[in-house]
């Protein structure tokens, strides 16, 4: 998950009911990130990674990526090709 805002908050709550266990979450605030896995610890774990190239750094190749951030924010070059190192998956972008 990229992004801690509202979007983020029902795309967290979809995943969990959708049975995913492991959830990453990205945001350029790390304390609004913290704030939200907090919320949502009594239901399930949310691990917060300091920026999108933790992810590469921590071995993640996700199958699913969802972006809450306003599409005028990033750009392709901000996302590593890694990020994208699994034969397959799904990528959302609810901006």
């Amino acid at each position: 998950m990229i992004g801690a805002g509202g979007a983020s908050r029902a795309a967290l709550y979809a995943l969990f009911k959708l049975g995913i266990l492991e959830i990453y979450l990205v945001n350029r605030t790390q304390s609004n990130a913290e704030r939200i896995a907090q919320e949502f610890s009594a239901l399930f774990p949310i691990i917060v990674l300091p920026n999108i190239q933790a992810v590469e750094e921590h071995g993640v190749k996700p199958k699913i990526i969802i972006g809450t951030i306003p599409a005028d924010v990033t750009s392709v070059e901000d996302f590593s090709g890694s990020l994208f190192a699994a034969k397959r998956g799904v990528c959302v972008d609810m901006a």
